[in-house]
């Protein structure tokens, strides 16, 4: 909230409406301006008075912003560039020097490297289905001496299209070999257990072959129209499922929730109940598995076409146990029977299932340095450095390690060190500026009425000048700025409890110099800090612990042995802080921007009402003495008006 003054220079304040001058030609107007001058100058020192107070005050806000500004970036705890966390200062470079093992991160405080080699990987538990779909079926049976009578049909695998003839008395063995001929081996000519021609794609290549002929050929196949292999369906229900398997007796399986859907029961994995409705879709079983406290995910690998229930823990000693008594997620799986499936069993009518295949979760098997360990999962941590295993290296030895990112840290001190200096230039620049407001007051509104809007402009600029020239908050937070960072600071203690101190130029990090190359004092300078990046590097890598403990150490209570920004951060809440309980010197002084508590409890805002009040008080004495001065001029006009009605009355007896 900004306060403005409740009062104004009038223009037309000697306005009358009296009578002006109309009997005695006296130019009245101008006799009472003349006579409300010394209190109009009250009125104008006072209204004057509050616009520079104004002026400063929004010159300390917009130092507290400023100020503000600067916290916020780099002492923030959620700041990404807080430089009070001791992880600015130990940035790590990651290394490897294999893709087969990615370093995600590391805590280590100095330099590590060692070597890897990976024998094995870990792998998590997983029972596996067989191809799901991807099957062309026809309805063709060859006779006792093969086909009787040739035929011709289109096989179109992705997107290579062949004609495949089938001569009368072929056998599918023959058949095979054309396909074979024309496709190689990716696709598989046979006959079903009811002696049907199929067609099928290979496992693990996520192939679609589409089946095409004429009317004619369609009717010996006994097919009505171009089939495709699709992949299973997973929008596909539960219901559908089932039916597709040949399960007649569907409703055997399900009973009523008590909320009129189907449910089956008699699913448990790994002990955990799996509810299915007989309207869910294969997905929603999937969800179901996921989200349950089996352990275990039903996935779907859309290239080999199969679904598998994957242990969510790599390593070994994970186990998966089902109960299935209604083959639900059997002839889910598509396979004949899972009830009673026990991974962990040493009964082979238990572990060992016809159409699943089980594979046990395995740890990972690696070499640091040439010691052996295992870990159940692929992601190891040592000596401070975090990596993950993509691959096996057989006899090849990886590189891994960390070390400081010494550029990355100097980055982040150099562009702590610019801002700081940008705060500390511009402070020093308003209490050096010259005061040119004493010689420019804010104009009034009759002063502007005269000039034009450059020359307003002009004045206005110098009005606001140097508002700040030598002022003594100011000074006081340039001079405490300046102590905090060419101040020693303690970075530890040595063997004899005494405390080890350093200051900033040990690292390259020194006070700028007040006197210029051209010997000349440059005041802007004091306070600032200047970079010898050489130095400041080479620390950063040989260093690295103390100049963390230098920058961002926090001692205990009393605040005495510091960290450099500890420091700074006390100080710069002492000047800037809008925290109620705990203002800061230039918060009690003008207040915050749109806080009208800090604003009210302000030395500026009191100062403004002292002046509004007496504003108040002289303008009423002003209207007082206006009123007044006009009523005696029209009493004299009045009487000068009658003096000459008796003259004219005089001059006309006289002319009889």
């Amino acid at each position: 909230m900004q306060l403005q003054s409740t009062a104004t220079t009038v223009n037309n304040i000697y306005s009358s409406k009296g009578i002006s001058g109309l009997a005695s030609g006296i130019d009245t107007e101008s006799m009472v301006k003349a006579m409300l001058a010394p209190y109009q100058q009250r009125i104008d020192t006072q209204t004057i008075k509050s616009q520079q107070l104004i002026n400063k005050q929004s010159v300390y806000r917009s130092l507290i912003t400023q100020t503000n500004d600067f916290y916020n970036k780099y002492f923030d705890l959620l700041s990404p560039t807080n430089m009070r966390s001791a992880s600015m200062y130990s940035e790590m470079s990651l290394s490897s020097s294999s893709s087969a093992i990615s370093v995600l991160s590391s805590t280590a405080s100095a330099d590590t490297n060692f070597n890897v080699k990976v024998e094995k990987l870990a792998t998590a538990a997983k029972l596996e289905s067989g191809k799901l779909g991807g099957n062309i079926s026809t309805n063709y049976t060859f006779g006792d001496q093969g086909a009787e009578k040739a035929f011709s049909f289109d096989l179109t695998l992705d997107n290579t299209k062949r004609s495949i003839t089938v001569d009368e008395g072929d056998t599918v063995e023959d058949l095979q070999k054309k396909v074979s001929q024309a496709f190689g081996n990716n696709v598989d000519v046979e006959l079903d257990s009811d002696n049907k021609l199929t067609f099928s794609t290979k496992e693990d290549r996520g192939q679609t072959l589409v089946l095409s002929a004429s009317s004619s050929a369609m009717d010996i196949l006994g097919i009505d129209s171009s089939v495709t292999a699709t992949s299973f369906n997973l929008d596909k229900t539960i219901e559908q499922v089932l039916k597709d398997r040949g399960i007649t007796d569907i409703d055997s399986l399900f009973e009523d929730d008590g909320n009129g859907k189907s449910i089956y029961k008699g699913l448990t994995v790994n002990g955990t109940q799996i509810d299915i409705y007989k309207d869910d879709k294969v997905t929603d079983v999937m969800n179901r598995i996921y989200n349950s406290d089996a352990g275990v995910d039903l996935e779907y690998n859309g290239i080999k076409d199969t679904l598998s229930l994957v242990s969510k823990n790599t390593g070994s000693g994970f186990n998966i146990d089902i109960g299935d008594t209604g083959n639900v997620l059997g002839a889910l799986l598509g396979v004949g029977n899972l009830d009673g499936f026990d991974s962990g069993s040493d009964d082979p009518d238990k572990n060992t299932m016809t159409g699943v295949t089980f594979t046990e979760g395995q740890n990972s098997v690696l070499f640091i340095d040439g010691e052996r360990m295992e870990r159940m999962s692929n992601t190891v941590s040592y000596a401070g450095v975090t990596f993950e295993l993509k691959e096996t290296t057989g006899d090849q030895t990886v590189q891994v390690g960390s070390s400081r990112d010494v550029d990355k840290i100097f980055n982040n001190i150099k562009a702590f060190v610019d801002d700081y200096n940008k705060l500390i230039e511009d402070l020093n620049t308003k209490v050096t500026a010259e005061a040119t407001w004493k010689k420019y007051p804010p104009l009034t509104e009759a002063q502007k009425k005269e000039m034009s809007e450059r020359e307003i402009q002009l004045w206005e600029e110098k009005s606001m000048g140097g508002l700040l020239s030598k002022d003594p908050i100011v000074r006081d937070m340039i001079d405490d700025l300046a102590k905090a960072v060419s101040s020693p600071v303690v970075i530890g203690k040595d063997e004899s409890g005494n405390d080890i101190k350093v200051s900033l130029f040990e690292f390259g990090i020194d006070t700028s110099k007040l006197i210029g190359n051209d010997n000349k004092l440059n005041l802007k300078n004091f306070g600032k800090l200047e970079i010898d990046e050489e130095k400041l590097k080479k620390a950063i890598s040989e260093r690295g612990e103390e100049l963390t403990a230098a920058f961002a150490r926090v001692s205990g209570a009393d605040g005495s042995n510091d960290g450099l920004m500890a420091k700074l951060e006390g100080t710069l809440k002492n000047y800037a802080s809008t925290s109620l309980a705990a203002p800061g010197r230039l918060v009690k002084e003008a207040g915050v921007a749109n806080d009208i508590v800090s604003e009210k409890d302000s030395v500026i805002y009191k100062q403004l009402q002292d002046i509004a009040k007496n504003l108040v008080r002289l303008n009423m004495q002003y209207d007082m003495k206006k009123n007044a001065y006009w009523k005696r001029f029209d009493a004299m006009e009045v009487h000068i008006m009658r003096m000459n009605q008796q003259s004219e009355w005089l001059y006309s007896q006289q002319q009889y």
